[in-house]
């Protein structure tokens, strides 16, 4: 019996521009960290460094993991549609039951331990949308999802290749928004868009399905606001911050405290 060997080949500049990443977060953490870690540990300025390298080789293992599992594991429908209802899920759980810090529930309580479910939507929406992708672009293959005319195909495209996933995507980054959580909630907004642009949809895909889901937003963003009378209570943290960058910028006209502008401050010096 003859053997086949199966080569296994590293995405080097992958590795090493996520090595890096890795490091220059440690660093960040460590600058902004100290302070905190030396008042929270018998003195010990590297109390969170050290908390979060061990998290790191953590997930360094699991991801060496992982990468043993074969890309076509992936492509099954069962695995990308767990991924999406996962996220889903865990986004909901947050907003229903997470522990409410600062006035943002952003966290899960398991006893002691509490983590971030947007963290885990982040990885959840990209095995979604990958999957789905190679699903849709299976059954046309099989001429499953082939529309008659010219009309109806563009919007044939439009609504599978585009407006399905983006639209459920943005349904669980629209609960990480209101966690609230701004900055999660443009993170995974980029994820989508770079996801959706190197799915390879067409031009009118792009064209009649982003339209169509702008009027859609345009509308419950409206009346979510004008229902809303704690819209800007909730996102006070998003203006003030606005303010922040408005003051730090030469606008004499946007009154902030010293503390405020105390992180940027810093940062240009």
């Amino acid at each position: 019996m003859t053997k086949i060997a199966v080569q296994r080949k590293s995405n080097i500049p992958l590795i090493l521009m996520m090595f890096g990443i890795v490091m220059f977060g440690l660093v960040i953490l460590y600058s902004v960290s100290g302070p905190a870690g030396y008042a929270k540990s018998v003195h010990d300025s590297a109390y969170y460094l050290k908390r979060q390298i061990l998290w790191t080789v953590v997930g360094l293992v699991v991801a060496l993991i992982i990468s043993f599992i074969p890309v076509n594991f992936f492509k099954h429908p069962v695995i990308f549609f767990t991924a999406y209802c996962m996220s889903l899920g865990l986004a909901i759980a947050v907003k229903l039951f997470g522990s409410e810090i600062n006035g943002a529930k952003r966290w899960i309580l398991i006893g002691t331990w509490e983590f971030q479910p947007s963290e885990l939507c982040k990885i959840g929406l990209i095995v979604a949308l990958a999957g789905y992708r190679e699903y849709i672009v299976k059954l046309r293959a099989q001429g499953k999802l082939q529309a008659k005319t010219g009309k109806s195909q563009a919007w044939n495209h439009a609504f599978f290749d585009f407006i399905i996933p983006v639209a459920a995507c943005l349904l669980v980054d629209v609960f990480i928004l209101f966690e609230p959580h701004f900055s999660c909630f443009l993170i995974i907004g980029v994820v989508v868009f770079v996801c959706t642009l190197n799915s390879g949809a067409g031009i009118r895909a792009w064209f009649l399905g982003g339209l169509s889901i702008l009027l859609v937003g345009i509308i419950l963003g409206a009346a979510y606001i004008a229902i809303n009378p704690n819209f800007r209570k909730n996102f006070a943290h998003v203006y003030q911050r606005i303010n922040v960058f408005a003051a730090t910028s030469g606008d004499e006209e946007v009154e902030v405290t010293e503390d405020d502008t105390r992180q940027v401050t810093n940062a240009h010096n």
